[in-house]
């Protein structure tokens, strides 16, 4: 298994858009330290990485679209970091491996898509504490091996579907 794993560590200044050469990558973690600015799109040539752990830093800018073409990925954290823009819809197109997706406290503004209930294999989601807005998908009542659901604090109307 090749990782980087360099949680705690106290880094600072940007993620190097060199990080999508490292193309054997299978785990990547550098959560709580002090990285700011954007989230190199470059992270999208990772198609093998299994684990993107970047919670607790200080990215700014909105997630890079073309993280859906990490393929294999499993495991997705974003938590509290400054980010902005919509959810993104193409998450649910490619992602077909992913089992968590957590995305608390990002800043994310907008409707929850559709999409994600393309994400078969999700078994926790959490959106909590951002700005979405609308009502919460019943279609997410089709992902059946959910089993953690967090949508609290955000600006979400309705009830969860039924089905859940």
């Amino acid at each position: 298994m090749v990782a980087l794993s360099l949680p705690s560590y106290g880094l600072t200044g940007t993620l190097s858009p060199v990080i999508g050469n490292l193309s054997s990558l299978r785990i990547l973690n550098l959560s709580s330290n002090g990285f700011s600015e954007n989230i190199p799109a470059s992270l999208g040539r990772l198609r093998h990485l299994h684990a993107l752990d970047l919670r607790r830093n200080a990215f700014s800018g909105t997630l890079p679209t073309n993280l859906s073409s990490c393929t294999s990925l499993m495991e997705m954290l974003f938590d509290f970091n400054n980010l902005s823009g919509n959810l993104l819809h193409e998450l649910g197109h490619n992602l077909k491996q992913l089992k968590v997706l957590s995305l608390r406290n990002i800043n994310l503004t907008g409707w929850i898509p559709t999409s994600l209930t393309n994400l078969t294999s999700l078994t926790a989601l959490d959106l909590s504490m951002n700005q979405l807005e609308g009502t919460i998908p019943t279609s997410l009542g089709v992902l059946k091996e959910l089993w953690y659901l967090n949508l609290g604090f955000n600006n979400l109307s309705g009830e969860p579907p039924i089905s859940l």
